[in-house]
C-alpha cells in the first residue's frame, strides 16, 4: 500500500509514477471537485524578469472527471473510488492560527475548508490494483 497527500505539481508524471509504484493499494489525499481550478497562493510578491512568481506553492484542484481519465491511461485494471474527506474543523482552526504569519490560514465555515478566496475540497482517492 502506498499513501500520499499531495497537490500535483507535474501533475500527469506525478500521478503515473504514484499509479506504478503503487503494488495492491494506493491511497491520495488531493484537492477535486466538479471542474479544474489551476491556482498559485503567492507568499510574497516577487516576480522574475518574466513575470512569473518566485515564492509559491501550487493550489491546484483537479476534476473527477480528469483523475479519473489519467488513472485509466497509467493503470487500466484500476478500480478506484473518491471519498470524501470528513475533517475536525475545530482541530483545523486551531492548527491554521498556528500558521498565520507564515501563510494565509484555511477557516472552516459550514464544514468547508476556506482560504481567502479558495475553497479546498479534499477527497481520499482509492486505487486498488489485481495481483
Amino acid at each position: 500500500m502506498l499513501q500520499c497527500s499531495i497537490t500535483f505539481t507535474k501533475h500527469r508524471k506525478d500521478l503515473e509514477n504514484l499509479l506504478h509504484s503503487a503494488n495492491k493499494k494506493l491511497i491520495i489525499r488531493t484537492l477535486v471537485d466538479e471542474n479544474t481550478h489551476l491556482s498559485k497562493h503567492l507568499y510574497t510578491d516577487d516576480f522574475d524578469s518574466f513575470g512569473n512568481p518566485i515564492n509559491f506553492v501550487f493550489q491546484n484542484t483537479y476534476s473527477f472527471k480528469y483523475i479519473s481519465k489519467l488513472i485509466k491511461k497509467y493503470r487500466p485494471e484500476a478500480k478506484f473510488e473518491f471519498i470524501e474527506d470528513i475533517f475536525n474543523s475545530k482541530k483545523l482552526d486551531k492548527e491554521g492560527k498556528e500558521w498565520e504569519k507564515k501563510q494565509s490560514s484555511t477557516r472552516v465555515i459550514n464544514n468547508l475548508q476556506i482560504a481567502g478566496n479558495k475553497v479546498f475540497k479534499w477527497y481520499w482517492i482509492i486505487c486498488f490494483f489485481e495481483s
